[in-house]
């Protein structure tokens, strides 16, 4: 009984502490786009500039031989599993594996060998591409059926294995012929590209009585066996006015491999078919076409509800640059796809660059800025950052306190690039508040982006009014990482060159703070050195000395560290090399 007592009390403890949470900062309890705003730029990263070169992943080159020999082993499962790691590896991108070609070659045309053994090594002769072994691999397929080999029908269509054909077509022809292997055997004959099986594959097609899935295949069969009579055929449907969405899903298939001019008319309606499948093929291939056409469909296309309907249309507008797609595009960037959220806007971002359509992509900017839509006021923040309108800079500081994050991280974000000084003290406000309802709560994620490029934004300008505030940052804890470092930096470049000592010490305590639970964060530590180094702080050498010897110029503390003594002392630090890392894991390594 006391058991059940403490487990109600301790729920309620998290329900109330819960409670509290959302009822400190309802606004910032949000989902969001994944990584809508990540692809910003931040001058913590760029100012200095310390790229470390990414890590090259390499294979361990003695492993062939071991693989080459195991695939001969007495063992079977030793022979298997040989077989698939070679696969792996090839999929991964290992080299030099052309050398077990024969080996699995003699498995995989064994009639002596397990099955699970052969299948294993068609499997790595096709990741090989070993076209030289199509009959051994056609062997495997014919033993173990198409049920456990599928996966090499298309391969076998893919490097013209003409002896396959026929069984093939027998396998459509019959009507005894399960579904998938149908199927499977309409995917084969396309590959090959054999037209003698037309008639059949135009059978299962017009055939009402077949699955859908099977007509869908022998539609996309017959477009790349005949596309001239494929085509024909679609068009003959798609003006049918009886037709069902599937018998338009199927005219549309059928259009795709044909290059008829006297067809696009057929094109272009099927683009507006309700249906979005059949709206999405038909756009498609008339994108490839005629992309001038696709353009002009935008005021039929665009309320489409499927984005993918839409993305052909935007893909289109954005090559033919004129005040009325600007207006079109302008549209887009309140789309609830995000990434044709984001297509929308680097369309506008390149009719800029044209003058005679500037101001009215900027137009967008500022109209956009204006409404309460968040998706709408991030896109046209970004738009006003890339294009540096200043004018802007008063409109901006107003939205650093949405609640949705995406808008309010792009807000700052611009601000940053626009750089005009008469807002710093309406954006210092601002910050104020949201860095007291932070540090109120116990979880400061969501504003790590967002304060992060407002204090960028105040030590890029100098803003010392923004000290205060900044210094509040310094303890371990008291908010997020990012936006702790670029309070730092911030701090930095108030003092470049004429070092605080009461500041270097602060930032040495945190350089050096590497052995308590939890340690310091390494973001934050890496912004200490550039800091110290960027004030020219002498007295934190001994510091910056021992962490550059302890970790490096291929991490990043240890990089800024070097940069840092370079900056107080003009010594020369040892810049990041490449490392090389080799795969390991794998079943079978040489033994040393």
């Amino acid at each position: 009984m006391r058991w059940w007592v403490g487990k109600l009390a301790l729920w309620c403890v998290l329900l109330a502490e819960a409670v509290l949470v959302t009822r400190v900062a309802p606004s910032r309890l949000w989902a969001r786009d994944p990584m809508s705003f990540d692809d910003l730029d931040t001058l913590l990263d760029l100012d200095p500039y310390l790229p470390i070169p990414p890590i090259r992943r390499l294979f361990p080159p003695e492993v062939v031989p071991v693989w080459n020999d195991a695939l001969m082993a007495p063992d079977i499962d030793l022979r298997r599993r040989a077989a698939e790691t070679i696969a792996q590896a090839v999929s991964l991108g290992m080299p030099g594996l052309e050398v077990t070609v024969p080996n699995l070659q003699k498995l995989a045309a064994s009639d002596e060998e397990p099955v699970t053994v052969r299948l294993a090594a068609a499997r790595a002769l096709v990741q090989l591409d070993a076209r030289s072994c199509a009959d051994a691999v056609w062997q495997v397929l014919q033993a173990a059926g198409m049920d456990r080999a599928s996966f090499l029908v298309v391969p076998l269509g893919r490097w013209g294995y003409r002896p396959a054909a026929r069984p093939w077509t027998e396998l459509v022809a019959d009507p005894q012929t399960l579904s998938y292997q149908v199927a499977l055997a309409l995917q084969g004959l396309a590959e090959l590209a054999w037209r003698e099986a037309a008639p059949v594959v135009r059978q299962r097609l017009v055939d009402a009585a077949q699955p859908r899935s099977i007509r869908l295949a022998a539609a996309r069969s017959l477009a790349r066996l005949v596309p001239d009579e494929a085509a024909r055929l679609g068009a003959d449907w798609s003006r049918n006015p009886a037709a069902d969405p599937f018998s338009r899903l199927l005219a549309a298939e059928l259009l795709q491999t044909h290059t008829q001019p006297d067809l696009l008319t057929t094109l272009e309606t099927l683009a507006q078919d309700s249906d979005p499948a059949v709206a999405n093929l038909a756009l498609k291939k008339l994108y490839e076409l005629d992309l001038e056409r696709v353009a002009r469909l935008a005021p039929q296309v665009l309320p489409s509800p499927d984005s993918s309907v839409r993305r052909w249309v935007v893909r289109a507008l954005g090559h033919f640059p004129s005040v009325e797609h600007v207006e079109l595009l302008a549209g887009v960037l309140e789309d609830p796809h995000p990434q044709l959220r984001a297509l929308a806007r680097d369309q506008l971002l390149a009719f800029a660059e044209q003058p005679s359509l500037r101001d009215a992509v900027i137009g967008v900017a500022v109209s956009g800025l204006e409404q309460e839509d968040w998706r709408l006021v991030e896109q046209a923040a970004r738009i006003a950052g890339r294009l540096k309108y200043r004018p802007a800079a008063r409109q901006l500081a107003t939205l650093i306190e949405m609640p949705r994050l995406e808008a309010s991280v792009t807000a700052a974000w611009a601000l940053r690039r626009l750089e005009v000084p008469d807002v710093l003290p309406e954006v210092l406000e601002r910050a104020t508040r949201l860095s007291e309802t932070g540090m109120r709560r116990a979880n400061t994620v969501d504003l790590d982006p967002l304060l992060s490029q407002v204090f960028q934004y105040f030590g890029l300008m100098n803003f010392r009014d923004a000290e205060p505030l900044l210094k509040r940052f310094l303890p371990k804890n008291s908010m997020s990482p990012e936006a702790r470092a670029a309070a730092i930096w911030a701090l930095g470049r108030f003092y470049a060159g004429q070092p605080d000592e009461n500041l270097v010490k602060v930032l040495v305590e945190r350089l050096s703070d590497v052995n308590s639970q939890p340690p310091e964060h390494d973001r934050v530590r890496q912004l200490c050195a550039v800091s110290l180094g960027r004030m020219r702080a002498e007295s934190a050498l001994p510091a910056l000395r021992r962490f550059y010897q302890q970790e490096g110029s291929n991490m990043p503390t240890g990089l800024a560290c070097g940069w840092a003594i370079h900056q107080i002392t003009g010594e020369s630090y040892q810049p990041p090399s490449q490392l090389a890392l080799f795969r390991q894991g794998w079943f079978l390594v040489p033994w040393k």
